[in-house]
This record gives structure tokens, C-alpha cells and sequence, in this order.
């Protein structure tokens, strides 16, 4: 039987996850984002990726987009309104 070029072969994420017991690839991907977002969120007022950040949550209150923004993510992810999670 010939050895496998672990360089070249295809693994499922799901195969990868079972072997190493490790989070799926999308729930990583949503844990760092809801970090970035509460980073964002907790820096001062002054700060102006706060303000944009802020900005944004409050246009997007109540208002559906036709494609889908990283604040949106937040939201599919966590199933709470970004408003109500700005602290």
C-alpha cells in the first residue's frame, strides 16, 4: 500500500476535527469574530474604530442588507442584535 503525501491530500473539515478534537474551522472563525467585535466594543468613544463600529450597529438596527456585512455575522452567530451586545 503506498504512503500517503499528507502534503498533497484532502482532509474534511470534519474528518480533521474528529482526529484532533479540535473546534470545526466555522466555530473558530465565529469565536474569533464575536472577539473582535467585544475588543472593538470596549475601546473608548474616542477611538475611531468604535465610533464606526457603533455607527454601523446602530444603521443596521431593524434593517435587513441584501448582502450579508461582518456585523450580520456577529448576529447569525451569536442570535443576539449587535445592539445588544455594545457594552
Amino acid at each position: 500500500m503506498p504512503a500517503t503525501d499528507l502534503r498533497t491530500a484532502h482532509f474534511s473539515n470534519a474528518t480533521v476535527s474528529s482526529h484532533t478534537s479540535l473546534t470545526s474551522v466555522s466555530e473558530q472563525i465565529a469565536n474569533r469574530r464575536f472577539g473582535i467585535f467585544g475588543h472593538i466594543a470596549r475601546l473608548g468613544e474616542e477611538v475611531p474604530t468604535h465610533q464606526a463600529l457603533l455607527t454601523h450597529v446602530d444603521l443596521s438596527l431593524g434593517h435587513l442588507q441584501e448582502t450579508s456585512s461582518w456585523v450580520d455575522q456577529i448576529r447569525n452567530d451569536t442570535g443576539n442584535m449587535p445592539s445588544t451586545l455594545w457594552r
